[in-house]
């Protein structure tokens, strides 16, 4: 009897084995949904994934693409360039074999009835430990929290939300230096998240078999970036804050940091934490929003509620970014000798 019972054991373990075998390096047709860079990390994976010999633990047997109509969205640049078949969203191929969607940086809500056409169903690669951080932002908002870590989650795509599918895994902890900017992380989460997804997929039906529902108890919000976000209130913000908005977005052109000067719009084009000769320099100007030249470093200082932040570049109203040193002999210098001072106003 006993033997009997082992030989059984003995079978169920054999074909457990041989369909863990069988689901785990299954291929699949592939249907990709995103845009920016970050998804274009996922794209690249899974398209040298396609490209293997077969019989070589495939993941991907077929793949196709479907992106928004801007001619400038990253994954649609690389599709046209590598001939992977585009769609345009939100044009779907009609009676489409596909049997499972990856979505990264997407942004649109797919609807309940394109979901159900997929037999596994779709899959999101987010930049954030979820539940934390859903929304549209998940990097830079990382960076402006000051968050000291983050990661990759793989969940399962649910009709009618955001970022509230089961999840399927989780990255390793990825680190968030207090010199690391968002284009930093996005590069770093994008390639540990795009290897992440080819696991998941070469286990897929046990990955959705074992997912765990979010703990809605910790989540948080990642809300898309808008230009309210690069408002600099001198007044209320330390340099330590201002610091992390611009590693956050302030470096890109599209959200430079934002105050006026005498009625006319500021743009803070490159920034950076005061050194301790700058911070010695600027000590005696404590009014926040107070500008003064460090002809050493050809920077201008800026006071803050508390502490100074450098800027080496800067865009004036409508003109040509400038460097300090030309704000200094075009502005700074008028004013001094007219005993006055210039003052960055907050925009409110």
């Amino acid at each position: 009897m006993l033997k009997f019972k082992h030989l059984c054991q003995v079978l169920k373990w054999k074909q457990f084995h041989h369909n863990y075998r069988t689901y785990t390096y299954k291929p699949y047709n592939v249907l990709f949904f995103g845009t920016d860079d970050y998804a274009l990390h996922c794209l690249k994976r899974l398209k040298s994934d396609f490209e293997k010999v077969p019989g070589t633990h495939k993941a991907v047997k077929k793949l196709e693409v479907v992106c928004l109509s801007q001619a400038n969205v990253p994954v649609k640049k690389f599709a046209l360039s590598n001939n992977l078949p585009l769609h345009t969203w939100p044009y779907m191929p009609k009676n489409h074999t596909f049997d499972v969607a990856v979505v990264v940086s997407f942004g649109k809500l797919i609807p309940e009835r394109i979901i159900k056409t997929f037999p596994l169903g779709m899959i999101n690669i987010h930049a954030s430990f979820l539940p934390a951080l859903r929304g549209a932002a998940p990097i830079a908002r990382a960076v402006e929290k000051g968050l000291k870590e983050t990661g990759v989650t793989i969940m399962q795509i649910k009709p009618n939300n955001y970022d509230h599918g089961l999840i399927l895994d989780q990255s390793e902890t990825v680190k968030i230096k207090d010199s690391t900017t968002s284009a930093d992380l996005r590069n770093d989460l994008g390639s540990i998240g795009s290897k992440l997804c080819l696991e998941v997929l070469r286990e897929l039906p046990l990955k959705l078999k074992s997912a765990k529902q979010q703990n809605e108890s910790c989540a948080t919000a990642a809300p898309k970036l808008t230009l309210h976000d690069t408002y600099v209130n001198w007044y209320s913000m330390d340099s330590d804050h201002i610091w992390k908005k611009y590693r956050a977005y302030g470096f890109d052109k599209t959200f430079h940091l934002r105050c006026l000067y005498n009625g006319t719009l500021v743009r803070l084009v490159h920034l950076s934490l005061c050194t301790e000769d700058q911070q010695k320099h600027a000590a005696k100007v404590l009014s926040p929003g107070c500008v003064m030249y460090h002809k050493k470093s050809k920077r201008l200082l800026i006071a803050c509620k508390t502490g100074h932040i450098a800027c080496e570049k800067l865009i004036v109203d409508k003109h040509k970014s400038m460097s300090a040193e030309s704000f200094n002999n075009g502005y700074l210098q008028k004013q001094t000798k007219l005993n006055k001072k210039i003052v960055f106003l907050s925009i409110l």
